[in-house]
């Protein structure tokens, strides 16, 4: 982020955190003008709520456009509030449009960009409130105090949109003495006090013309942080009005304002302590090294069982360090996918289609920086579906289907990994479009024919949309590759369901935290690989003779099921060697599939510090790789990436 100038310097330390703050803001009011839509008035406090706060953070650090369409963002919440304005899918869409403009603004301020005054939605959002209605008391007659409030917002609204002259300046004035006459035969004497002060400012103001430019920025936002502060007064003084006239009484000041349990830090603090404490682990496991050798010296038996429960000590430590640490980093899924209700929505009023957006496992919690990659994949497949996974409604009533589609996001925990699942009712992929499709591009040998399960791994392919069209939406051909890349690039993998006519399901795993990874550490041609934990099933010895060949493949029986056993040497592409007379099998699973692997050694369990791995290694069966404590470097294997298996 570029550093812009301030006033005062000491506000640019404040962006940062006011970005993240309003970003969340602004996710809250899409959420609830969601729910607005559909009628719910009650969630109007809660957005004009957000927009007050972003207003006032805005204000401080001098992004007036964002201030100005927050305002205007306000006083039509503040309207609906007190149905001077009818809600309807107009004033709805608009919000929804504002809104979006204010995340552009922030991106842009992130970016180190200059952010302009959006004077159009200004005016489109001034437009609305100029069609408002006067509400009327049981009696027929304006609610009392309301002459001061409608006056206070047409003054409002005009410095939106004119400029002020000698002449509209004085006019200002004498609006205010009334306003100010007015205020004070009903009683908002605070209000009426502030006004006079403002009224006297004004004449100085005319005093000085020639020095001061009554038609500059600077100058007019004065008057509308004035205008503000006279309008909170007068607002103050009507609610508690109604509070006495309905006998309520006003609650008194807090004494002490209630701490927050919660502490904002920034993502560079908490990578920084990630990192050192994986340095931690790696100094761990280099003392775990050098003790195992120590044990083989001729060293006191004193000194080196002082050396172990020293060892002890610092591996509880370590540990505790680290689930305090992880637990910092997770955030429940809920963030991610509150970002799509609008998504839904906008594509289904785009498309003519009734689609519903159904969640659950909210809850769940994943590493933050594993959702925030996550983010770009599971926006393409939620368009998918909603583009072309869901039927227009006149073809799913002939299908038998009800109007409405649906599609699905779920998440759930899995061992280490948190499983993250798209679907929808939908069309289904079609098998032989697909075949078709990848024949045309010359993904298929001639003669060949491919699986099904082949065939759903074609639409992976760099570039491969079955679509007919183009659309602003989805079929670009750009997606399915870029969202296998990325969720491989974390250490996991995609999986894809399909019923023809009947829906699609599309899985993520992912894994639930990066950084650290439990193995089980396995020999292989005199070297060392890992196998992650979470997949391990069961460790086996085996006789040769409990293994048997089947269509000259070698299988045993595990637990009375006929299972295949692959040497871990073959799917790596390394030299395979002939059956000791005992075997060494990890059997592993991933909930789909049950492989059995024949390895030299077992070398026991471990946690690992993970590290990414280089270009040329992605992509394969390897998923990551880390250091032990004698320096050597391993490879993290996911045996299910292998190609050849049955």
């Amino acid at each position: 982020m570029e550093k812009r100038e301030f006033s005062n310097p000491n506000l640019g330390s404040y962006v940062g955190a006011f970005c993240e703050e309003t970003r969340e803001f602004l996710e809250e009011v899409t959420q609830r003008l969601l729910e607005l839509e559909q009628g719910k008035k009650s969630v109007l406090e809660v957005i004009f709520r957000c927009l007050h706060t972003i207003k006032g953070g805005a204000g401080v650090l001098e992004l007036t456009p964002i201030v100005r369409l927050s305002h205007a963002m306000e006083e039509v919440v503040e309207q609906l509030r007190k149905e001077e304005i009818s809600l309807s899918p107009e004033v709805v869409e608009e919000l929804f449009e504002a809104t979006e403009k204010l995340k552009k603004m922030v991106e842009d301020i992130e970016e180190g960009k200059d952010i302009r005054e959006d004077k159009d939605t200004e005016k489109q959002l001034l437009a609305l409130m100029e069609r408002k209605t006067l509400v009327l008391s049981p009696s027929g007659t304006p609610e009392e105090g309301d002459g001061v409030t409608q006056e206070l917002l047409a003054i409002e609204q005009e410095l939106l949109v004119f400029l002020l002259d000698r002449e509209k300046l004085d006019a200002l004035r004498r609006r205010f003495c009334l306003l100010q006459e007015k205020m004070h035969e009903q009683g908002g004497s605070e209000a009426a006090d502030y006004t006079l002060a403002f009224v006297r400012y004004l004449e100085l103001v005319q005093e000085k013309e020639g020095e001061i430019d009554f038609g500059s920025e600077e100058f007019l936002e004065g008057l509308r942080t004035s205008i503000e502060k006279i309008k909170g007064l007068w607002q103050a003084f009507l609610h508690k009005k109604d509070d006495k006239a309905k006998g309520r009484e006003t609650p008194p000041e807090p004494g002490e304002e209630k701490k927050s349990q919660y502490l904002r830090i920034e993502e560079r603090k908490i990578d920084t302590l990630t990192n050192l404490v994986g340095e931690l682990m790696t100094a761990r496991g280099n003392y775990e090294y050098l003790l195992e050798k120590l044990m083989d010296s001729s060293v006191p038996s004193g000194l080196t069982k002082a050396l172990q429960e020293n060892y002890r000590s610092l591996s509880r430590i370590c540990e505790e360090l680290q689930k305090g640490l992880f637990s910092l980093q997770l955030v429940p899924v809920r963030f991610l996918f509150q970002r799509f209700p609008k998504v839904v929505r906008d594509i289904a009023l785009q498309k003519k289609k009734k689609i519903r957006l159904v969640t659950a496992g909210e809850n769940v919690e994943v590493d933050k920086k594993v959702l925030d990659a996550l983010s770009g994949p599971v926006l393409h497949l939620v368009r998918n579906a909603c583009d072309h996974g869901i039927e227009p409604p006149e073809e799913r009533l002939a299908a038998g289907k009800s109007e409405e589609g649906i599609v699905s996001l779920k998440a759930w925990q899995r061992g280490s990994f948190v499983y993250l699942e798209v679907s929808d009712d939908g069309r289904g992929l079609d098998f032989e479009k697909i075949l078709s499709k990848a024949r045309a591009l010359g993904l298929v040998p001639e003669g060949a024919s491919p699986s099904e399960e082949e065939i759903l791994n074609f639409i992976f392919s760099p570039g491969f949309s079955t679509a007919d069209s183009v659309s602003e939406i989805s079929g670009r051909g750009i997606g399915m590759d870029v969202v296998q890349t990325t969720v491989r690039e974390l250490g996991g993998d995609v999986e894809v369901k399909t019923a023809l006519r009947k829906g699609t399901w599309i899985t993520l795993k992912v894994p639930t935290r990066l950084g650290v990874q439990t193995v089980l550490l396995v020999g292989v041609n005199g070297e060392r690989y890992a196998l992650p934990l979470e997949q391990v099933v069961s460790i086996l010895k085996l006789s040769r003779n409990d293994v048997f060949l089947a269509g000259g493949f070698p299988v045993f029986s595990f637990r009375g099921k006929i299972t295949p056993l692959y040497p871990l040497a073959h799917l790596l592409g390394e030299r395979e060697s002939s059956l000791p007379e005992e075997v060494s099998v990890v059997v592993v699973a991933d909930g789909r599939r049950t492989l059995a692997l024949s390895v030299d050694q077992i070398l026991g369990c471990r946690s690992i510090v993970t590290k990414p791995l280089p270009a040329a290694l992605q992509g394969g069966m390897f998923i990551s790789s880390t250091i032990l404590g004698d320096g050597r470097v391993v490879l993290v294997v996911d045996p299910f990436r292998a190609g050849g298996l049955r």
